[in-house]
């Protein structure tokens, strides 16, 4: 086993355990995110609203996006059976997985690095069932398709696609606002194609929202929904599922609200100023950079697939020890809520020692967000250094 596998075989392995104690030990049901896709598409078919529509048998589920991007789920949400077309979902999610992994593993060849077989399969494996993908994929979420069009763009970028980069980048930073970051990457870049596509996207399904669902709808989702989902009033709850700074912010510091997000923000340039005046080539500078998108918005470990590209190659080009411990520490997706309910099958007395222990560290902070922070302190810290062997059978 070299150095870059590790963190691949890592998160497949978790990833296997998280989905066993998604399907069999948590409350969860299969495609329940997919399920607010589909029944608000359900409910537009009806006359009905789209951001009041739930599921029937989990009420807390919602349509939070920008009302156009739910045209991209309407030959999904024509289908008979929510379960039938989320498998559907899965199918093109797995598809997309497989091709991107495709890509990675040429980016590594341009670099003159051998890849065994046994690579190529961790890397589909690792798009596939890891931590970054599974949890996705199980409950039907578009982030792992978001992390895919967000690399492809970037990888288009590179390869002198602009319209193809602005495009894609623009999709994702459509449906989830927070990749619209990486407009700046544009912009440092003065690829001015991309930044224009990127921005006319955004801007065209504006106008789509407004002419297809209406003005009231439209500015519901600007005054009600969007706000909702930034809110950070009263702070981060400690069993929450986040991969943010703003999580010892405000566990240890007792920010909230828009202090906690000015903080944060002000953080997240810092680094992105510091990682770019260090970092040595642009894959190390783009990784700081979607690093830095998770740490400094509120970030849910599902949103861990926007690192695939580049910090999947990355680990093959560098393999040095500190983008490999913090890969490894990215993988571990446990929040406070599933450390509890694991340790609670333990007997009693040492359940609730070691509850204790688990307690005030999963309060503060999470272990992608260390692992995060590991890879920033490696790209301020290490990256310039050469390295002659890289840990990779060759």
């Amino acid at each position: 086993m070299n150095r870059p596998q590790i963190p691949l075989i890592t998160g497949v392995v978790l990833g296997l355990f998280a989905s066993v104690y998604m399907i069999f030990i948590s409350p969860f049901e299969i495609g329940t995110d997919f399920q607010a896709y589909y029944f608000a598409v359900q409910a537009w078919l009806s006359n009905g609203s789209i951001y009041a529509a739930t599921p029937p048998n989990h009420p807390q589920y919602h349509f939070l996006y920008l009302p156009a991007t739910l045209l991209w789920f309407l030959p999904l949400g024509i289908l008979p059976k929510w379960w039938l077309a989320y498998i559907v979902m899965v199918l093109i999610s797995a598809t997309a997985a497989l091709l991107f992994a495709r890509s990675l593993i040429d980016v590594i060849l341009d670099h003159g690095i051998e890849l065994s077989n046994i690579d190529k399969i961790l890397f589909c494996a690792f798009l596939l069932l890891s931590t970054f993908a599974a949890p996705n994929l199980l409950q039907g979420q578009v982030n792992l398709l978001l992390g895919i069009a967000i690399g492809a763009g970037l990888l288009f970028q590179q390869s002198g696609y602009s319209r193809r980069a602005g495009l894609l980048v623009g999709l994702a930073a459509t449906l989830k606002l927070f990749p619209a970051v990486v407009g700046f990457w544009f912009i440092y870049k003065r690829d001015w194609v991309a930044l224009l596509v990127s921005i006319l996207t955004g801007i065209t399904h504006i106008a789509l929202s407004v002419a297809v669902f209406g003005l009231d709808t439209t500015t519901q989702f600007f005054t009600e929904i969007l706000p909702q989902r930034f809110a950070t009033e009263g702070g981060i709850r400690p069993e929450s599922s986040f991969v943010t700074i703003r999580r010892p912010l405000s566990a240890l510091l007792g920010l909230e609200g828009t202090a906690l997000s000015l903080v944060a923000l002000t953080i997240g340039v810092g680094i992105v100023v510091l990682v770019f005046w260090t970092a040595e080539s642009d894959l190390e500078k783009l990784l700081g950079l979607l690093i830095t998108i998770l740490i400094a918005f509120p970030s849910y470990f599902l949103y861990l697939p926007i690192l695939l590209y580049p910090l999947i190659p990355l680990l093959y080009i560098r393999a040095d020890w500190g983008i490999v411990i913090g890969t490894v520490l990215l993988t571990a997706t446990f929040s406070l809520e599933h450390v509890v309910s694991v340790l609670r099958l333990s007997p009693g007395e040492i359940a609730n020692s070691l509850i204790g222990i688990a307690t005030p560290f999963f309060s503060a902070m999470t272990l992608p967000l260390v692992g995060c922070l590991v890879l920033l302190a490696w790209l301020g810290l290490c990256a310039r250094k050469q390295t002659g062997e890289n840990g990779v059978h060759r």
